[in-house]
This record gives C-alpha cells, structure tokens and sequence, in this order.
C-alpha cells in the first residue's frame, strides 16, 4: 500500500512555496498544484500501460472551514443545513475515510480538470492579507489501483493513495484587528475573526502534534484539536517513525 502527502503552507515561506488553486485551468506555468499532479499521474498510466498495467482512479475533494467538512463536489444546496461528515481511521489498512462523500471515477484529464474547477466554484475564498488567500484548508484524496495481467508474465496489484493539501493563509490577528477597524468592535467582522481563530488554531495543533511525537515519552497527541491534524494523523505519523 502506496500513501503519499503533499500539502502547501501559505504564508510559511520557510517550509514551501505558496500555491493557490485559483490557476486551477490557467496556463501551464501558473497551474496549481492539484492540477499539475493529477495531470502528471494520467502521464505515467498511460506510460505504464506498455508494461501491462491497467489503471483504475477515483478521487474526492473536501474543504474544511471552521472545522466543518463539506464535500466539494457535491455541496449541499444553499437552503439546506449543513450535512456531518466524520473522519474515520481504519486500524487494519491504516487507511482514512471521510463519511457521506461523493467518490468520482477518474476516467479522462479533462474530466477531472473540469470537476477540479467545478469545486474550486465552492471553495472558500477571500481577499485577505495574503493575496488570493483561502480561508478554509481543502483535501483531493486520489486513490489508484493498479492491475497487471500480460504478455510480459507479471501479474499483481498496486493501491495507493495520494492525498493533496492546500492549507488556509495564517493572519496574525493584532494585524487583522487593524485591517478589519472597527466592524470589528460593531461585530460585522466577527466572522472574519472567526475564520482566522480556526485558521491558527489548525496550525497552532500541528506544530502541538508534531512536538508531541518528536517527545518520544508517551505525550497525549491532540490530533481531534483540529479536523485537518485528525485527517492526516496516519500520515503524519509514518513520517514520525
């Protein structure tokens, strides 16, 4: 079993450049990250198929913002209240499972593209002292399973599962209060510092779960302090060993 992560940190330029899902279906060279990856996999199963190696993808796309779940691609109607999803961890496959989300199969890149930009119509996004800044973390979850069966004699199977994190921009709150003047005081941007509270508080728990993994004395690991530290906690880990 294939697990790889990769996630984006605005605003951490000492960890990894900012990449927005903005350039979702822009030009090559300003392509987000979920774009370029998604399109770099369909190169290398098509690459593949020489070898007999058959290919079956599926992917889902959530977003959390005030650490609510919503799916992506199938976001409930503006009128209804918001659905539950719950994050499950499954013990034998050491895999993660989000509930009530719409799964996709991934057949053609232009599809996906589409799905991608279909999705990013629902994201979160404002802006914000960080230009084009999204105030809600989103997860693609893109799983493959891969068959061979052929001339050349080999026969087995491959899953794996890449996941791709776009992290919310961190705002310093001292400087937001300023931004934001005095709607704050009148409670018109209380919702703004709502999203900023949760936005920190995300990263404030991965820099405590990584503290207490790297203790190596039996310290509690907050992963439930935070959906997306909750979400990524089998990853995280295998990175710990």
């Amino acid at each position: 079993m294939l697990m790889c992560l990769l996630c984006t940190f605005p605003s951490l330029p000492a960890l990894c450049l900012f990449l927005s899902l903005a350039a979702l279906l822009t030009t090559e060279e300003t392509q987000g990250m979920i774009p370029r990856t998604v399109a770099q996999v369909f190169r290398i199963v098509e690459e593949l198929q020489d070898k007999w190696w058959m290919y079956r993808m599926e992917g889902q796309f959530l977003e959390i913002y005030n650490e609510t779940i919503t799916d992506l691609l199938s976001p409930p109607p503006a009128s209804d209240p918001p659905r539950k999803h719950e994050i499950h961890h499954h013990l034998t496959t050491h895999l993660t499972s989000v509930s009530d989300i719409l799964t996709l199969a991934l057949t053609l890149l232009v599809l996906v593209l589409a799905l991608l930009a279909q999705a990013q119509g629902c994201h979160c996004v404002a802006a914000t002292l960080i230009e084009c800044s999204s105030h809600s973390h989103s997860l693609f979850m893109l799983r493959i399973r891969g068959m061979q069966d052929g001339a050349s004699g080999g026969k087995g199977v491959r899953v794996g599962t890449l996941n791709l994190v776009d992290l919310a921009g961190r705002e310093r709150l001292a400087t937001l209060g300023h931004e934001l003047g005095a709607s704050v005081v009148r409670g018109t941007g209380g919702e703004r510092l709502k999203e900023t509270q949760s936005i920190n508080r995300s990263f404030s728990t991965l820099g405590d779960v990584v503290a207490a993994l790297g203790s190596r004395l039996g310290a509690h690991v907050p992963y439930r302090n935070s959906k997306v530290c909750l979400f990524l906690r089998y990853w995280i880990e295998r990175e710990a060993d």
